[in-house]
Formats: structure tokens, C-alpha cells, sequence
């Protein structure tokens, strides 16, 4: 499945905001979340016309901003998309724990573990294929020091559209 997230970084060009990303994804290697990302990729072009995947911040900050918006608002709609899947099954988490048997394979019972650790995921800023956006200076889902950043240096902020494969 592929997914399509903004990554933050700082740089002062399109190009070397499109570098910075490559760069420190390249870092990552292998073993988290994704399998295969490619900047653009199916999203290429997300931003318009110009430099189409990467966006500076100070281009138009309304426009970013809404941007940003619309890719957080997708981690409040999967995690309660996962949390109306757990809660379908009628089953509390104290009872998920108490008949939790580790000698035995209950796929029902890993599935409701799943949706509660996405759920986890998503609340504990961890990197994951429901972020949406993340901040690859940070190192985090948490956009506190992309925004000290903007009120600082608003110039060298840039959204890169990233494709994920997971």
C-alpha cells in the first residue's frame, strides 16, 4: 500500500530541501515503517507548478498551513478508523489482557492488539504510515520545533511530499 506524507526539513533551496530529504531517509536504511519511498513518486507534483515536490513555507503561509492541515487531520481520521474497528469486536482492553495467551495464535486477538498500537502510534508521535507529516529535523510527529523554526526562520522551512511504500 502506498501513502503519501509531508516531510519537514530546513534548507535553502527547493533542491537542496528535496536533497536534505533524500539524505536523511537514505540514513533511516532499512527496517523502518517503509519498504520503498521516492519523493514525489504518485504524488508527484502535489504542490503545483514549479518546484512541485517541495514547498517553502514563506511562499504563501496560508497555503502551507493548509497543507499541514489536511495531512494532520488524516492521523485523527485512521486512528479512529482503527479505534471503530477495535471497538466493534466489544471487547474491553482489560479483558483483551486478562484472556491474552501467548501459547496460543488467536488472529482475532493480534488484530485488536494491531489497531491498539497504531492507535499508539499515532498518539505517541512515533513515525508511522498514519503521521501524515513529520518533522525529519526533530526526528519526530510532534511539530513543536518546526514551528519554533517557522517563527524563526520561516525562509528555509520546507514541506517535501514523499511516496511510501508499506
Amino acid at each position: 500500500m502506498h501513502c503519501v506524507q509531508l516531510l519537514l526539513v530546513e534548507a535553502d533551496t527547493h533542491q537542496e530541501a528535496i536533497t536534505t530529504t533524500e539524505s536523511k531517509l537514505n540514513e533511516v536504511g532499512d527496517g523502518f515503517w517503509s519498504d520503498w519511498w521516492e519523493v514525489g513518486g504518485r504524488w508527484s507534483g502535489i504542490f503545483g507548478v514549479g518546484e512541485a515536490n517541495a514547498y517553502q513555507y514563506s511562499t504563501d503561509k496560508d497555503e502551507a498551513e493548509k497543507f499541514l492541515t489536511e495531512f494532520l487531520s488524516y492521523r485523527k481520521t485512521h486512528a479512529k478508523e482503527l479505534l471503530g474497528f477495535y471497538e466493534k469486536e466489544k471487547k474491553s482492553i482489560v479483558e483483551l489482557i486478562d484472556t491474552h495467551d501467548p501459547n496460543a495464535y488467536n488472529f482475532d486477538e493480534m488484530m485488536l492488539g494491531f489497531y491498539l498500537s497504531r492507535i499508539g502510534k499515532i498518539l505517541s508521535n512515533d513515525w508511522c504510515s498514519d503521521s501524515g507529516v513529520y518533522d525529519l529535523e526533530g526526528w519526530s510527529a510532534n511539530l513543536t520545533q518546526f514551528r519554533e523554526r517557522v517563527a524563526t526562520h520561516p525562509e528555509k522551512q520546507f514541506l517535501v511530499a514523499v511516496d511510501f511504500h508499506h
